[in-house]
């Protein structure tokens, strides 16, 4: 899944996730609720120098040292294609290894909060992976909230259509007509909040969830997933056929559509029909922009490993048109998941003529259009085609992002929205948000500790609030181990370590001991409360990088000398690697603060003592903290982040550990230093707790991909490498 940034800066502008994941849809993935998370600024960050006394070592060597047990054990889990359930218990392995580096912790998931909503639960795409979560066009919103009484009315109808027992889960029509006859007003407006622009209109040239949270209403791929979770055939025509070696997949686009799907513009003028060339056009420049994408149909699509490292041309990678009508894609080797990751931006299509006429290119041609200042395809929402439920009509600044209905959608009987409104909220007024919940100018919003005491006063928490489903995502601190910036040229965040205590933290953060200390220090319990309330301080705390549900195993799996029983979760399979490798200190289930130890964060860090000298610690070791002020949520947080590590260092009286929080003057200031630094390099911090990540398809490999070397793997810039 696209890099995630954490919703910390507003309660209402978790809205999306709320919406479309917890009130609508359940588990889910990263992308949803984090159209507040981009920053306002596209400007690319300026990284002031800085001459260091220690050595900075490569970022291979770092990651070696800190990564190379778990890329051995990836390594070899990648290799098993022949069998599924071996590949799974073998990935569970390489990810106990990277829970054991200690290079990042864990915090949060989606969900788990107290939620007011005016959405109907279960109303849209139904799915952990891929982006499917995100579309809003079969939301069936009401001018009131539902009822406590009715909505566990309506998740039991979906429960049992879900299960086949029923098929009266329809958002379309049934749906409708009984919230009408429960006495329900329907509403045509999805209405939610976001606190930045995105970077690009490009679903295909970004890794971002915060960019492809707007596009996706604007743009359909092949297939896509119901509210019950199964797949249905979107710009295809059907569920594609599959050769018996499991190695070929067509399908037929656009021939049978009782209404042609189609291109147009951001004013609803007609450009195209939609064709099979779309997707192959789309492809190639997905894997030209190199945004972060590509990576995963290396060694899925035949002959992508070989046109990315250029010892191959495109016409043999493997997805062809074989006339308008007739797409067929060609595999590397037979993929169990693939299917899952059709509904991934990977496979969305473009129109060829227009990109060229946008100032684009294609392979080594690319490259030149790029630099060229002709070149202004996804610069903004006038310079893409639309082929999905809505048109972007508006987007300014710092203001509003506005979709309305596209009435040239193919499809138009399942859109039960007439438009999408965004409205610029950067956090600092959670009670003003709440009164816009409330009067119905935003559809819903989780209830922080901020805001739900409003709710329980005015007895809407009573009536109406809810305890939102978590999902598939992520969220996690990342330690930079190679830190190179330390203030921004255009200012706002600036650490306030002199050289010394750079050096300190330089050779400190490389000790395993020391980061494993680190680990067990944060209190994530009280960390959460500031957003969830304490009543649900644990419920969506995540303890391992994979989802512990994702996948399990569909028999016995006998490695490694143990029996794994027919069943089991890829998160217990995780846990017996850590139990057996790693004492068990860490408890990995959902729900439970399975890190935070302050006796083991002890323990490792005198250990850590007698690695580096007595002498090393004369001064505390100092982290910068960088956050963003003017955000409650994000305030009351990192507050309660260094409480909780200077007090697990300070020992005997004395303190190894001191947390410097380092403030942003602006919105911006706070993004460029983290989220959006564009690379390890330009990390301006020791911890970042923002990033997450969700899954693109059905396999523990969406998430490990990201922790591979040499830049390959998106989320090691979070740890401050390439």
């Amino acid at each position: 899944m696209k890099k995630t940034l954490k919703s910390v800066l507003t309660a209402s502008a978790f809205v999306a996730a709320v919406l479309s994941l917890a009130a609508c849809g359940g588990p889910s993935s990263s992308a949803a609720g984090t159209s507040s998370e981009t920053p306002a600024s596209s400007e690319t960050p300026v990284v002031s120098s800085s001459e260091t006394t220690y050595p900075i070592e490569d970022d291979r060597e770092v990651y070696d040292q800190v990564f190379g047990k778990f890329y051995e054990k990836y390594a070899s889990a990648r290799e098993e294609v022949d069998d599924i359930n071996l590949r799974y218990v073998k990935e569970a392995e390489a990810e106990a290894d990277l829970i054991g580096s200690g290079a990042f912790v864990p915090t949060t998931t989606h969900g788990g909060a107290y939620t007011l909503s005016h959405v109907a639960p279960r109303t849209v795409p139904y799915v952990q992976w891929g982006v499917d979560y995100d579309r809003v066009k079969s939301s069936v919103v009401t001018k009131g909230f539902i009822t406590k009484e009715h909505r566990a009315t309506l998740m039991s109808e979906w429960q049992k259509a879900r299960s086949g027992a029923s098929s009266a889960y329809d958002s379309y029509t049934t749906l409708k007509s009984k919230l009408t006859d429960l006495g329900y007003t329907l509403d045509t407006a999805y209405k939610t909040t976001f606190n930045a622009m995105p970077q690009t209109w490009d679903a295909l040239g970004t890794s971002r969830a915060n960019d492809s949270d707007f596009i996706i209403n604007g743009l359909d791929g092949l297939v896509e997933y119901d509210n019950k979770g199964a797949l249905q055939p979107a710009l295809a025509d059907a569920l594609p056929t599959v050769s018996a070696d499991g190695l070929t997949y067509t399908f037929t686009i656009n021939k049978s559509k009782a209404k042609k799907a189609t291109w147009v513009d951001s004013q609803g003028s007609y450009v195209a029909d939609v064709k099979a060339d779309d997707f192959v056009a789309g492809f190639q420049h997905m894997l030209d922009s190199a945004a972060g994408l590509e990576y995963l149909v290396q060694g899925v699509v035949k002959g992508v490993t070989e046109y990315l490292d250029g010892t191959g041309s495109f016409d043999d990678v493997g997805i062809k048109a074989k006339d308008d009508h007739t797409l067929v894609i060609t595999l590397e080797n037979k993929t169990p998941y693939f299917e899952t990751m059709l509904t991934y931006s990977i496979f969305f299509p473009m129109c060829r003529s227009y990109f060229i006429a946008q100032g684009g290119g294609f392979g080594e041609d690319y490259k030149v259009k790029k630099a060229a200042k002709t070149y202004v395809y996804g610069s903004d929402k006038d310079h893409i085609l639309y082929n999905g439920a809505f048109i972007c009509d508006e987007a300014t600044s710092n203001n509003r992002i506005h979709f309305k209905k596209n009435d040239s959608y193919y499809k138009p009987e399942i859109v039960n929205v007439d438009e999408v409104d965004y409205v610029f909220d950067d956090g600092s007024d959670l009670p003003a948000d709440y009164n816009k919940v409330v009067s119905g100018e935003l559809a819903g919003m989780n209830l922080s500790s901020t805001v739900l005491p409003l709710a329980k006063k005015d007895g809407n928490f009573d009536k109406y609030s809810y305890t939102s489903d978590t999902d598939s995502t992520t969220f996690f601190g990342g330690w930079n181990l190679n830190r190179r910036s330390f203030a921004l040229a255009n200012g706002g965040v600036a650490s306030k370590k002199d050289q010394a205590a750079k050096d300190a933290y330089a050779a400190a953060i490389l000790n395993q001991n020391f980061r494993t200390a680190l680990s067990h220090s944060i209190d994530r319990i009280t960390f959460n409360a500031v957003a969830r309330g304490a009543d649900l301080a644990a419920t969506n705390l995540r303890n391992m990088y994979t989802s512990p549900g994702l996948v399990a195993i569909d028999k016995e799996v006998t490695y490694g000398g143990h029996t794994f029983t027919k069943g089991m979760s890829y998160g217990k399979i995780c846990q017996y690697f850590i139990d057996t490798n790693y004492n068990g200190e860490y408890r990995l289930d959902d729900g439970q603060d399975g890190w935070y130890n302050v006796k083991l964060a002890r323990s490792y860090m005198k250990a850590a003592v007698t690695d580096l000298g007595a002498s090393f610690f004369s001064s505390p070791v100092q982290v910068d903290i960088e956050y963003y002020p003017s955000s409650t949520l994000q305030a009351g947080q990192v507050q309660a982040v260094k409480k909780s590590i200077d007090e697990a260092f300070t020992i005997d009286g004395k303190q190894y550990v001191v947390v410097n929080l380092v403030e942003a003057a602006t919105l911006d200031d706070y993004y460029n230093a983290g989220y959006y630094a564009p690379t390890g390099a330009d990390a301006d911090y020791d911890l970042f707790y923002g990033s997450g990540w969700g899954p693109d398809f059905g396999d523990p490999l969406t998430y490990l991909d990201t922790f591979l070397p040499d830049g390959n793997g998106y989320m090691t810039k979070v740890n401050g490498l390439w």
